[in-house]
């Protein structure tokens, strides 16, 4: 990702460089334990995953997940996926 330096002198330089893969946290909400807990064993298994909404096409990615926790709030279970997005 491309950054601004500001030089002792006040001179504005540009460091360019090229867009690098995403990384994240997602988060899954399910209505009930036993839903998460499919999801959170899911991503237990080696591999790469994708992710696709049809609602924001641009978010589509391949990723490899890393941490994941289980937590439940306002009625609903969430499953937060740290991730790294990959190229296949």
């Amino acid at each position: 990702m491309s950054q601004l330096h500001t030089t002792l002198g006040g001179t504005v330089r540009a460091t360019l460089r090229p867009a690098t893969l995403r990384r994240g946290e997602l988060i899954l909400a399910f209505p009930t334990e036993a839903a998460a807990v499919s999801c959170e064993q899911a991503f237990t298994f080696p591999g790469v995953f994708e992710f696709t909404d049809t609602e924001a096409p641009a978010a589509h990615m391949s990723f490899i997940p890393g941490t994941i926790r289980r937590t439940f709030e306002e009625s609903l279970w969430l499953i937060t996926v740290s991730y790294q997005e990959v190229t296949v």
